[in-house]
């Protein structure tokens, strides 16, 4: 039995690729056949569902792994953080470059600002972003808003 989602590699037969074309397609394993001898993967990149019994699995990895991994660097910290917490409670670890990437709790997160201001700011991007979850894009925008004026009006009080 092998593990579904996992990479595969099917096998292009000669006569369907010239010289120069790769012998083999990237795909993600979804099954078996039931109608033919063979394994069932999903080519994303073609759309197609290919049916062979030529095929090489890699069962440690997930088709999806490395993608998953490039799509988190254009996200937001804070987002990235949380979608990070996700997948590692679904058992999915995302280390990149041997570090890891486990996020440090407000209690060991270092205080870059010395007068305190550093620590409300974390506890309110993290009551923005359960905000953003739950609710519409609309009232996250106003709650964020009325934060950043708190905020500013907090930091100028201690200034004076």
């Amino acid at each position: 039995m092998k593990i579904f989602g996992c990479l595969c590699f099917v096998m292009v037969p000669g006569e369907i690729r010239n010289k120069l074309e790769a012998k083999s397609s990237k795909a993600m394993f979804i099954g078996y056949s039931s109608s033919q001898k063979g394994y069932k993967c999903y080519d994303p990149n073609t759309r197609r569902v290919l049916v062979s019994r030529e095929v090489k699995f890699v069962e440690e990895k997930g088709y999806y792994e490395k993608q998953i991994q490039e799509d988190l660097k254009d996200l937001t910290s804070d987002r990235a953080e949380t979608l990070r917490i996700i997948l590692e409670g679904l058992g999915i670890s995302m280390n990149q470059g041997g570090r890891s990437t486990t996020p440090v709790p407000d209690h060991q997160a270092p205080n870059l600002d010395h007068e305190g201001g550093n620590e409300t700011r974390t506890q309110n991007r993290e009551e923005t972003s359960r905000e953003e979850s739950s609710g519409s894009h609309d009232q996250a925008v106003e709650s964020n808003a009325q934060q950043e004026e708190a905020e500013e009006s907090q930091l100028r009080e201690e200034g004076s």
